[in-house]
């Protein structure tokens, strides 16, 4: 029986749709004669008394780390062969859990789980994979056209395979030098983590028989302005990996010039957006390299 390590951060997520997944892992990793090491990584206030008969292990305590730092810790836990990511706002589906985390067990590189929304239907969105704003449209349509009209495995390299539901042996995690990156407080640390595993030829497969639904986007939801500072760091830090310095400056301009074209449209949320790339341009400018990585008192402390 083969032991896959799932670590799930947790942020305000309630404890009773915690069980509920948890138990649901569980139930999916036996069905398929293996088991399910689950490591809670609270990032919120929360003791972790809180989380008691859940039958999981619980990291809490820390401060709200960010999801990459979050994932490490919860890794560093123990020295299980095969890790995996599940989010939090997953929905329980035992017989989704079971193939994927099989799926984590045999594959050769690394593997992400086939992501449905909460009608059932494929979310291809959570695959686009690019750098400026001028070729969204376009990994739009690459991605919908491969998961809607194919069925295929490997994943292009103009697609992603998103850290909601990931995994692969610990071994091949090791040669990429870690599973997330925790210069990446929120968002674009999967976007990293393909990068790398592309230029080391590490093969990115989808588990198109696993169809695990997810909400997405609750724990930011009430924190809009936290969550437009991070996705501005983690756009320009991407780039910054990618392309270097110049990489860098241009997604600074890309965010502004996006940032006007919402507000000349009159599109929701423009103002923060540009509040946003200005205060992650700042930051930007004024390091020698690449920016520090961010932390929960900056982006605490944003404008309302």
């Amino acid at each position: 029986m083969t032991v896959v390590l799932v670590v799930t951060v947790v942020y305000e997520n309630p404890v009773l749709e915690l069980a509920q997944l948890t138990a649901s892992i569980h139930r999916g990793a036996a069905s398929v004669g293996h088991t399910a090491n689950i490591v809670l990584v609270v990032n919120d206030d929360r003791p972790a008394v809180d989380f008691d008969g859940l039958g999981v292990t619980v990291v809490a305590g820390e401060g709200n780390v960010g999801f990459a730092a979050g994932v490490n810790r919860g890794i560093e836990m123990f020295e299980d062969p095969f890790i995996a990511t599940i989010n939090p706002d997953c929905l329980p589906d035992d017989a989704a859990f079971g193939a994927f985390i099989n799926a984590v067990t045999q594959a050769e590189g690394l593997v992400s789980a086939l992501l449905l929304d909460a009608h059932g239907e494929v979310d291809y969105r959570k695959y686009e994979n690019w750098v400026f704003s001028i070729q969204h449209r376009i990994a739009e349509g690459r991605c919908r056209s491969f998961f809607t009209r194919g069925h295929e495995i490997d994943l292009p390299g103009w697609a992603k395979a998103p850290g909601t539901a990931l995994g692969g042996a610990r071994a091949t995690v090791d040669a990429l030098g870690g599973m997330f990156d925790s210069a990446f407080y929120l968002y674009g640390e999967d976007r990293e983590l393909n990068l790398r595993a592309r230029r080391a030829g590490v093969p990115i497969r989808v588990e198109r028989r696993s169809g695990i639904r997810h909400v997405g986007g609750e724990s930011g939801r009430d924190r809009p302005h936290l969550v437009s500072r991070a996705q501005a760091d983690s756009a320009i830090r991407f780039a910054y990996r990618a392309y270097g310095p110049v990489g860098a400056r241009v997604a600074m301009l890309d965010q502004w010039l996006l940032a006007a074209l919402k507000g000349a449209w009159g599109r929701p949320g423009a103002g923060r957006m540009r509040s946003a790339a200005r205060w992650a341009a700042a930051r930007w400018r004024g390091s020698s390299g690449e920016a520090e990585p961010l932390n929960a008192v900056e982006l605490t402390g944003a404008a309302p």
